[in-house]
């Protein structure tokens, strides 16, 4: 019966089945009309308990019509949580390093959203970086201002990766130092001196560390791994850790620069706040398949690490009588 849509037709409609009865309808015609109010009646409790019959594009069409035009109960197509936003980048190649930088094969192997599961509640958008960044102390020195204008906005977090071609596990760094990059070349064969980073940061910090919560997306990190089929089944043997800083290249140049970058900048603002919402994570250089299989799940499950935390901390500070502060 095309057009029900509420409690009240549903009364009507079977009021006038009785007047019809009165007047002497064939009793087929009846009992056509208590199929169909019974066949509607299912389809609405079954609906209206669990809420899954999303289109319900078997029904027919006069039914689907009515059942469209009440407010049935459906499961959310969206997470409560509001989506983490995490700027990546990743390095080129320098050195004796053949081929890409590892850590840019990794990134680019990432997909681009992670969404909310049983296990994870908060979705996550990963925004790439386009290129991978050059090896050289100029190029970064120009880049991380630029990139703070384009993303600072935009982004939530900061991670970058980073090729260790000493150590044979994940290094993710809680500090960086101002001074130390005059023992290597970089590609353009030029080296940043104790004098260059007063220069550029002549009010900086000498070790700056991030504001994120760094304890508890370690610890978080390492639970995932644990916990995670796909983990499990591809980290044979892999070891991850935490790192000190201490860093005489690039990498850790990088990470502290993009870290002063945001405290300076937060500072100049009118709340005044300072917020370093930037990680760091070294990947090891084992160009293999087998390894860059382990380096996407890696990454994958710090990153599930860093938006629950930041999700945590953002649910804390709106909850706070300062109302977020």
């Amino acid at each position: 019966m095309p057009g029900l849509s509420g409690s009240r037709r549903r009364v009507s409609s079977l009021h006038c089945a009785q007047v019809q009865t009165v007047e002497k309808r064939p009793r087929s015609d009846d009992c056509k009309h208590c199929v169909v109010g019974i066949f509607q009646a299912f389809v609405f409790v079954a609906s209206t308990l669990i809420g899954c019959l999303p289109e319900f594009a078997f029904l027919p069409l006069p039914l689907r019509a009515s059942l469209r035009t009440r407010h049935l109960p459906r499961r959310p197509t969206q997470s409560t949580h509001a989506f983490a936003r995490i700027l990546l980048t990743s390095r080129q190649r320098f050195q004796s390093i053949t081929g890409d930088n590892q850590s840019f094969i990794v990134a680019s192997l990432l997909p681009t959203h992670l969404p909310p599961t049983s296990a994870y509640k908060t979705p996550v958008n990963i925004i790439f970086h386009p290129y991978p960044i050059r090896v050289s102390y100029d190029e970064v020195s120009t880049l991380v201002p630029n990139l703070y204008d384009a993303y600072h906005d935009k982004v939530d977090m900061v991670l970058h990766l980073g090729l260790t071609t000493t150590e044979q596990h994940y290094s993710l760094e809680e500090t960086a130092d101002r001074d130390g990059y005059d023992e290597y070349d970089d590609v353009d064969e030029r080296k940043f001196t104790a004098q260059d980073g007063l220069n550029r940061w002549p009010e900086g910090s000498e070790t700056l560390k991030t504001t994120l919560d760094f304890d508890t997306i370690y610890n978080g990190w390492r639970s995932n791994l644990l916990r995670t089929p796909e983990a499990l089944s591809a980290l044979d043997g892999i070891v991850v850790r935490r790192s000190d800083g201490k860093g005489t290249f690039i990498c850790d140049f990088l990470y502290y620069a993009m870290m002063a970058e945001y405290t300076k900048r937060g500072m100049l603002a009118a709340s005044a706040v300072e917020a370093r919402p930037v990680m760091f994570l070294h990947v090891p250089g084992r160009p293999s398949l087998n390894n860059i299989k382990q380096g996407r799940v890696v990454v994958m499950m710090l990153i599930r690490s860093m938006a629950e935390s930041w999700a945590s901390q953002t649910d804390k500070r709106a909850k706070s009588p300062l109302g977020g502060g």
